[in-house]
C-alpha cells in the first residue's frame, strides 16, 4: 500500500484579497454602518453598489442605524478587552444571536437584558422609519443580519 501524497494548505488573511481590487475589512463596515451604495430589492434581498452614488432608502438607513446600535454596544465591551475596532463581522454575528433568538431558533438566557436594553431605542427607530414592512424588534433584527450578510 502506497503512502498518500503529502497535501499543503494555504491560509491566507483578509488583507491578502485587497490587491485584487476587493475591499478591506474597515471600508465594508463603514459602508454597512452608513448604507452607501447599498440597495434593497422589493424581494428583500440588499445588493451593494446597485446604486453606487444613490440615498440610501429608508429600509437601508433604518438597518444601518440598528447596525450602529450594535456596534455601540459591542464597543462597551471590546473598548475593555481588545485593542481593535469593531467591524462587520462582529456586527454581524451580534445581530445573528439576537435575530435567532427572537426568531425563536435559539434561547440564550444571556440576551435577554440586552434585547431588553434595545427594544425601547429600536422602537423608536422602526416608527420613525416608517418601513412598511418592518413594525417589531424580531423583523428589524432579521433585517439587519440579512442586511450585513450581504
Amino acid at each position: 500500500m502506497r503512502a498518500p501524497k503529502p497535501r499543503a494548505a494555504i491560509l491566507l488573511g483578509a488583507g491578502s484579497s485587497i490587491p485584487a481590487g476587493f475591499a478591506k475589512t474597515e471600508d465594508l463596515t463603514r459602508r454597512i454602518l452608513d448604507g452607501t451604495g447599498t440597495t434593497r430589492h422589493t424581494d428583500g434581498t440588499f445588493y451593494i453598489d446597485a446604486c453606487a452614488n444613490a440615498t440610501p432608502s429608508e429600509h437601508v438607513k433604518l438597518v444601518a442605524t440598528a447596525s450602529n446600535g450594535y456596534r455601540t454596544e459591542i464597543e462597551g465591551f471590546f473598548g475593555k478587552r481588545y485593542d481593535r475596532p469593531v467591524n462587520y463581522e462582529d456586527i454581524y454575528y451580534l445581530a445573528s444571536q439576537v435575530a435567532d433568538h427572537e426568531e425563536g431558533e435559539l434561547d440564550n438566557p444571556g440576551l435577554c437584558r440586552l434585547i431588553e436594553h434595545l427594544r425601547p431605542e429600536f422602537a423608536e427607530l422602526i416608527k420613525r422609519a416608517a418601513v412598511s414592512d418592518v413594525k417589531s424588534f424580531r423583523k428589524l433584527a432579521t433585517e439587519t443580519k440579512d442586511y450585513i450578510f450581504i
